[in-house]
């Protein structure tokens, strides 16, 4: 082995301090790039994977006067179309206290197959498989009898060829892949769940729709462009048989009033034109907002991995400008002998790229398995039909992770050796000088400087002696300290969501859902005769319904309230703006909508808003405010403005309920009682939303604690590497202060005074990152369904501030050892 190669391989062995404090902070920033930016993709790839398995439609027709067997042979036989399966839905009740409403729908073996989760699939027309998610509510198991109700005064013998099936199992199906099951046309207008039966267990006469899968679609990514254009494609064929198969359908209709004296008039007012709907995955809530929350957490990678890979570099830098500085008569011998700077570069640069090029290539390969797992185990929760994931190596992402650490190190290694190689040998030879001390501002300040002692004077005019060292700590601690902000800031942004909900903006303790066929005075008798039977319960009376509104920015499932009445209606809701508390007016023209639906459908005040009301035509409302909500989307209007819009009256369906004692036994009793009248469909408790929300909530924490980790590892390896740097820089220094007599505590508290001011500096830049890092991840990670609160507590201040002073004093600690065996004699070395 040549002698240049036995000195490299001596240098690795004296420095192993320095790479391994870089190879680690290399390694913590390769596995947080690789793995947040191949976290997107991975779920991309899990869920197409469960699409393909699954058989899930490319396309779904819908007929407003349902669709038939002409209509499905049609269809069959585009070109476009590899396979279509036609479908019987029907929206009924749970004959069972709770009165769930779910969507009956006819099971098929060729499109949107059912994940089994328990039981088996069913094999007579009077056995069903249930919803997963009705079995996480525990109403129902295998082996238990169901029946349903129509949900109104007419029954389902005409649609139904059983009254009682038996349910075998549970399943999912990939169209419902999270927990929201769209909206109905039964009970509050939210569906619950489903129910998969037999074909034969139906009795309609037309397909309520017609499921597509389109040629040539599972070859291709259903999230990349080549398949949009193939689904739109698709959907222009699919509509290009619309106005036949109307005709034809409106044509079948007639006929029923053959022989009858009916004008055309009359039978245009009897038969409503028919009208077909070419829906693809893009209308699937599950599969959009799966999309979108890949997409949240893709924007993660593209910032936080920045404060990771400018630590590297500043780590790197600083190892490698003291490891120049340790060896220069080493390197001046070198030129003395003939070696030119590109060799004596190259061997620094080997030492640098070595642990670089390891520690990024191992955590590339920890970093994509672990990061995108416990991301997506983290929204489990609310995707409970994914159960299975895909998690290939992401070569590009991996080989931009590499190559921006092997860039870090290696500019930073350049820039080391640069200042040194251009001096003579003879200069390099000699020690460089120590720098000189300089006036800081504060000695500008006698009143304040006066008052320090000598030790306090010392301190100060170090840290400012050596910028360099001054500038890698303030930003390595910022960065700790802004990361740890963030992990903290997470967790009180998405806990305090159930509490400022239930606890500030809404202020009733059960809501029930009354048919919608009772009149107005059998309303009023069951309002009486609650509050006959229970004086402390308050009774406020509104109609909702759950409606697919559109805005200018995009679309999105809400919730319309119609309070019969404004007077009281602060007693059960407070409407304000989030920034300000200022009151926001309820309207007695236009609509109110809460502050994400605003967001997520792109509108503000004085834009309009788009919705139907069950079968009724489309109508616009004008938004007059926007109030701060945190859980689900709501829009609400005066009964006034709704009779204005639909020209009808509001059918009071919902009764809030206010009252103290919120006790399960008092609970119990009140719903036992409502739902012994005959006309309550539901009664749910605000209790049972609080731990829903909570189960939910807690899923993100993951996010959290893999922020909070990365803080703590950040803050170790950067604190140890500069503390190490500190002490080899001012060894004769430190050795001198021994020789005049100061002990090894003495010593330490010498260099502990500046780390600890250093680390507080730090501290307060790190406040700033933070905030601004926070408030940029919550809303990358933010779900549909719920609004983050924006707000930092000031406890997550102090608690960032003193986890961030203590890892500085672990390490300290730590280093104490270092200070201890520092030899006096190097005090009384000098090269003269």
């Amino acid at each position: 082995m040549r002698a240049f190669e036995k000195d490299f391989f001596r240098g690795l062995r004296k420095n192993k301090g320095k790479f391994i404090s870089v190879f680690f902070i290399i390694l913590l920033g390769a596995a947080f790039f690789s793995g947040l930016r191949s976290s997107e993709s991975d779920m991309l790839l899990s869920a197409e994977a469960y699409y393909d398995a699954s058989a899930l439609m490319d396309q779904q027709v819908v007929g407003t006067a349902g669709l038939t067997e002409a209509d499905l042979a049609d269809i069959r036989a585009l070109d476009a179309v590899e396979n279509a399966v036609g479908v019987y839905t029907l929206d009924v009740l749970c004959n069972t206290e709770e009165r769930r409403a779910v969507k009956l729908i006819s099971i098929s073996d060729e499109i949107n197959l059912p994940t089994v989760t328990e039981g088996r699939l069913p094999q007579r027309d009077d056995e069903c498989l249930l919803d997963a998610l009705l079995l996480e509510l525990g109403t129902y198991r295998v082996g238990d009898p169901i029946s349903f109700l129509s949900g109104s005064a007419d029954g389902l013998e005409k649609d139904l060829a059983a009254s009682t099936f038996t349910v075998v199992g549970f399943c999912n199906l990939p169209q419902y892949m999270d927990l929201n099951r769209g909206s109905g046309n039964v009970g509050n207008g939210e569906i619950d769940g489903f129910v998969l039966l037999r074909e034969g267990a139906f009795l309609q006469s037309v397909y309520t729709q017609i499921n597509v899968t389109l040629r040539g679609a599972k070859e291709l990514d259903s999230f990349e462009q080549e398949y949009e254009a193939l689904a739109e494609q698709g959907q222009s064929a699919l509509l290009s048989l619309a106005d036949a198969a109307c005709s034809r359908r409106y044509a079948e209709l007639a006929e029923q009033f053959a022989g009858q004296p009916v004008t055309d008039e009359q039978l245009a007012s009897l038969i409503p034109a028919p009208e077909w709907y070419v829906l693809g995955r893009d209308a699937i809530f599950s599969c959009r907002n799966y999309r979108s929350d890949a997409e949240r957490v893709a924007s993660l990678g593209k910032l936080l991995p920045i404060i990771f890979f400018l630590v590297a570099a500043l780590v790197s830098l600083t190892a490698m400008t003291r490891m120049v500085e340790e060896e220069r008569q080493q390197i001046g011998t070198l030129k003395a002998l003939g070696c030119g700077d590109g060799t004596v570069m190259f061997r620094y640069l080997c030492y640098a790229l070595l642990p670089a090029l390891t520690g990024s290539v191992l955590g590339v390969l920890v970093g994509e398995k672990v990061f995108p797992l416990a991301i997506m185990r983290s929204y489990s929760l609310l995707y409970a039909g994914l159960t299975s994931y895909v998690l290939p190596y992401n070569i590009l992402q991996g080989a931009i992770a590499v190559l921006a650490s092997i860039l870090c190190t290696g500019l930073a290694t350049v820039w080391a050796c640069l200042a040194v190689t251009r001096e003579k040998p003879a200069q390099i030879m000699r020690p460089e000088s120590p720098k000189p001390g300089k006036r800081v501002l504060l000695e500008r300040i006698p009143f304040f400087w006066k008052h320090l002692s000598f030790t306090q004077k010392s301190t100060v005019r170090n840290m400012f002696r050596y910028k360099k060292r001054f500038l890698m700590t303030v930003i390595g601690v910022a960065g700790c300290m802004g990361l740890l902000l963030v992990g903290l800031g997470l967790h009180d942004s998405i806990m305090v969501v159930a509490d400022k909900q239930f606890t500030e903006i809404t202020h009733y303790q059960a809501s029930v859902t009354v048919s919608e066929s009772v009149s107005d005075e059998e309303r009023t008798a069951l309002s009486d005769a609650l509050s006959e039977e229970y004086p402390a319960v308050d009774v406020f009376v509104l109609y909702q319904k759950s409606v697919d509104a559109q805005g200018a920015g995009g679309a999105q499932t809400l919730t319309l309230c119609v309070p019969a009445q404004t007077e009281g209606i602060a007693d059960c809701f407070t409407f304000r703006t989030r920034r300000s508390h200022a009151p926001v007016a309820f309207p007695q023209s236009g609509a109110i909508v809460s502050e994400k639906t605003a967001k997520t459908m792109g509108v503000s005040i004085g834009d309009t808003v788009t919705f139907r009301d069950g079968n009724s035509a489309s109508v616009s409302v004008r938004i007059e405010g926007i109030f701060e909500n945190y859980i689900g989307h709501y829009l609400f209007v005066s009964a006034d403005t709704y009779r204005e819009l639909f020209g009808k009256q509001p059918a009071f369906n919902q009764f809030l309920l206010r009252y103290e004692d919120d006790s399960d036994a008092f609970q119990d009793a009140l719903g036992n009682t409502l739902l012994s009248h005959d006309s309550v469909q539901a009664v749910s408790f605000v209790s049972t939303t609080v731990d829903w929300a909570d189960d939910t909530l807690s899923s993100l924490n993951t996010i959290v604690l893999i922020v909070l980790g990365a803080a703590a590892l950040l803050a170790c390896v950067v604190l140890y590497n500069l503390n190490s740097i500190n002490i080899a820089e001012r060894k004769r220094e430190l050795a001198t202060l021994k020789v005049l007599g100061f002990f090894d505590g003495e010593v330490a508290a010498y260099i502990y005074k500046e780390n600890v001011l250093l680390t507080l500096i730090g501290i307060v830049f790190g406040l700033g990152v933070g905030v601004i890092l926070h408030q940029y991840v919550i809303r990358s990670i933010e779900v549909d369904l719920i609004m983050f609160g924006r707000a930092i507590t000031w406890l997550s201040y102090i608690g960032g501030a003193l986890l961030t002073l203590a890892f500085s004093l672990l390490i300290n600690l730590a280093m104490y050892r270092s200070l201890k065996r520092i030899d006096m004699i190097e005090s009384l070395k000098s090269i003269e």
